[in-house]
């Protein structure tokens, strides 16, 4: 949640959007662009998606002592590596050429998934490159990897996967 003055926002998607508008030097992260801005927010919309499938097996997991996934959720899981392969197959980054909102929110979803199901670089290797790039920057390694790694020892402890 984020709270600047007489504003709250409780949605990552819409912190990153606020706090980049308001702070950001220029436009690349979340290009005015209406077309490019399209694409990160398609990918950000998506984000969502991803988010949700993880919480179908986090959720049961961490609150009901359901330890196997279904078949199901773990293929519907997999086709999230599906469809970034497809858009790595397009652009070098998630929505575009360059860094975006998109790949900061993507990546935060991806850095909890892969506990779940690893990347397979072999059949995705543009997500295993792009994830590699993206966890070396300083905001990934800062922000992200420390809550990372206690998700993963938790998804560990609770899940059979």
């Amino acid at each position: 949640m984020l709270e600047d003055n007489d504003l709250t926002i409780h949605d990552s998607h819409v912190i990153l959007t606020y706090l980049t508008e308001k702070y950001g030097k220029d436009d690349s992260l979340y290009p005015k662009d209406i077309k490019k801005r399209a694409m990160v927010d398609q990918k950000l919309f998506l984000d969502t998606l991803i988010f949700y499938r993880i919480r179908a097996i986090t959720t049961p997991a961490f609150f009901e002592g359901v330890r196997k996934p279904t078949e199901k959720q773990l293929k519907d899981l997999e086709e999230v590596y599906v469809f970034l392969e497809a858009f790595l197959s397009k652009t070098k980054f998630i929505a575009d050429n360059n860094m975006t909102l998109a790949d900061i929110s993507i990546l935060a979803t991806v850095s909890a998934m892969r506990y779940i199901i690893p990347i397979d670089g072999t059949k995705y290797p543009k997500v295993q490159s792009w994830f590699n790039y993206m966890k070396n920057q300083s905001f990934y390694k800062k922000c992200t990897e420390p809550a990372s790694i206690e998700l993963g020892k938790l998804v560990k402890s609770r899940l059979d996967v």
